[in-house]
Protein backbone atom coordinates (compact mmCIF):
# COMPACT_ATOMS: atom_id res chain seq x y z
CA UNK A 1 0.00 0.00 0.00
CA UNK A 2 1.32 3.61 -1.41
CA UNK A 3 1.39 5.92 1.08
CA UNK A 4 -1.76 8.93 -0.58
CA UNK A 5 1.13 11.89 0.66
CA UNK A 6 4.04 10.82 -0.81
CA UNK A 7 5.72 13.18 -3.04
CA UNK A 8 3.59 16.29 -1.65
CA UNK A 9 5.58 19.10 -0.43
CA UNK A 10 4.13 19.92 2.90
CA UNK A 11 6.13 19.88 6.35
CA UNK A 12 4.66 17.18 8.42
CA UNK A 13 6.55 17.81 11.46
CA UNK A 14 3.77 19.25 13.80
CA UNK A 15 1.21 17.51 11.20
CA UNK A 16 2.26 13.97 10.05
CA UNK A 17 0.10 12.43 7.06
CA UNK A 18 -1.78 9.00 7.75
CA UNK A 19 -0.20 5.77 8.34
CA UNK A 20 1.19 3.77 5.14
CA UNK A 21 -1.45 1.28 6.02
CA UNK A 22 -4.22 3.11 4.73
CA UNK A 23 -7.64 0.92 3.49
CA UNK A 24 -7.61 0.27 -0.34
CA UNK A 25 -8.88 2.93 -1.81
CA UNK A 26 -8.39 5.27 0.65
CA UNK A 27 -7.53 9.01 -0.16
CA UNK A 28 -7.16 10.74 2.62
CA UNK A 29 -7.35 14.67 1.82
CA UNK A 30 -7.09 17.65 4.96
CA UNK A 31 -10.42 18.94 6.00
CA UNK A 32 -10.99 21.74 8.51
CA UNK A 33 -13.53 21.11 11.48
CA UNK A 34 -16.35 23.66 11.02
CA UNK A 35 -18.43 22.35 14.40
CA UNK A 36 -18.20 22.54 17.81
CA UNK A 37 -17.12 19.08 19.48
CA UNK A 38 -18.62 17.80 22.49
CA UNK A 39 -16.73 15.79 24.56
CA UNK A 40 -16.66 14.37 28.68
CA UNK A 41 -13.89 14.04 30.87
CA UNK A 42 -13.27 10.10 30.96
CA UNK A 43 -13.61 8.93 34.41
CA UNK A 44 -13.38 5.22 36.32
CA UNK A 45 -17.21 5.19 36.54
CA UNK A 46 -18.05 5.75 33.05
CA UNK A 47 -19.71 2.91 31.40
CA UNK A 48 -17.45 1.88 28.40
CA UNK A 49 -20.17 -0.43 26.88
CA UNK A 50 -21.42 1.70 23.86
CA UNK A 51 -18.38 3.51 23.62
CA UNK A 52 -15.88 2.87 20.48
CA UNK A 53 -12.49 2.45 21.73
CA UNK A 54 -9.65 1.71 18.72
CA UNK A 55 -7.45 -0.92 18.76
CA UNK A 56 -4.20 0.91 18.88
CA UNK A 57 -5.80 2.79 22.11
CA UNK A 58 -6.54 0.34 23.84
CA UNK A 59 -3.41 -1.15 23.18
CA UNK A 60 -1.36 2.14 24.17
CA UNK A 61 -3.74 1.25 27.85
CA UNK A 62 -6.69 2.97 27.23
CA UNK A 63 -9.02 4.31 28.77
CA UNK A 64 -7.09 6.00 31.43
CA UNK A 65 -6.82 9.66 33.00
CA UNK A 66 -7.16 12.27 30.61
CA UNK A 67 -8.80 10.81 27.97
CA UNK A 68 -12.43 12.03 26.82
CA UNK A 69 -15.47 10.87 25.44
CA UNK A 70 -16.59 12.19 22.34
CA UNK A 71 -20.53 12.00 20.83
CA UNK A 72 -22.42 12.54 17.88
CA UNK A 73 -23.62 15.64 18.44
CA UNK A 74 -26.62 14.50 15.83
CA UNK A 75 -26.73 10.86 17.76
CA UNK A 76 -25.98 11.22 21.14
CA UNK A 77 -25.67 7.30 21.18
CA UNK A 78 -22.37 7.57 18.97
CA UNK A 79 -19.69 7.93 21.09
CA UNK A 80 -16.45 7.14 21.31
CA UNK A 81 -12.83 7.76 23.24
CA UNK A 82 -10.58 10.29 22.18
CA UNK A 83 -6.72 9.88 23.74
CA UNK A 84 -5.44 12.06 26.19
CA UNK A 85 -2.67 13.00 23.58
CA UNK A 86 -4.99 13.55 20.72
CA UNK A 87 -7.14 15.97 22.73
CA UNK A 88 -4.32 18.01 23.99
CA UNK A 89 -2.91 18.37 20.84
CA UNK A 90 -6.26 19.23 18.72
CA UNK A 91 -8.89 20.72 21.18
CA UNK A 92 -8.84 23.60 23.58
CA UNK A 93 -12.49 24.52 25.65
CA UNK A 94 -14.78 27.53 24.60
CA UNK A 95 -15.89 29.66 26.92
Amino acid sequence: MTNPFKGQSQDYTSNPPPPNDVPPGARYRRYRRTQQAWLAEWTPDVDMSRISISAEDRAAGSPRDGDMIACNPANHADQWLVSAAYFAGNFEELP
